[in-house]
């Protein structure tokens, strides 16, 4: 199937080789793929840990955030 150039300008707005675009896009998508399956090829008890931790991380960053509040309203009462 051949794509028209002057076609894929008109009517996409954009300008330069729709073959090195289409290559692009599928290299982008190929890569994601691989991304995906190398994340499921980790055991569930890793990604299980791994998931832990960062909950873990952002529970404490959200307690952090409310004690320094809790600390600035205090000061600001006395």
């Amino acid at each position: 199937m051949a794509i028209d150039p002057r076609m894929y300008e008109k009517y996409s707005g954009r300008s330069g080789d729709p073959y090195k675009r289409l290559g692009e896009a599928l290299a982008q998508n190929s890569k994601a793929s691989s991304n995906r399956q190398s994340a499921l090829d980790k055991p569930a008890s890793m990604r299980a840990v791994e998931g832990h931790f960062k909950v873990k991380m952002w529970t404490s960053v959200a307690m952090a955030v409310l004690v320094l509040a809790a600390l600035a309203t205090r000061s600001l009462w006395r």
